[in-house]
């Protein structure tokens, strides 16, 4: 198989905004399931979804890894392009 060549995605203000907003939909959602399974006088609660939530923390700690980099880039003053690949930085 050939070598994946990643390349930058642009992400706007608003678009950065809406993403974070998701995030806190769902961090809401967790803390609602979290107050629910409290109020019916629970401990602990089984779910088929810890492989399922690892991945997905894994991948948002990723993609603010990733964004963090970016913006030192940005500090630094050597901005991502849409020419910027992965595997030259």
């Amino acid at each position: 198989m050939p070598k994946q060549t990643l390349k930058t995605s642009c992400f706007t203000l608003d678009e950065l905004a809406k993403r974070e907003q998701h995030v806190e939909q769902i961090l809401g959602s967790l803390k609602a399931c979290r107050d629910a399974i409290g109020e019916l006088g629970e401990d602990e609660i089984y779910v088929f979804a810890s492989k399922s939530y690892e991945r997905g923390i894994k991948q948002l700690d990723g993609f603010a890894d990733e964004l963090r980099a970016a913006m030192n880039a940005l500090a630094r003053g050597s901005k991502y392009t849409a020419k910027t690949k992965k595997n030259e930085l």
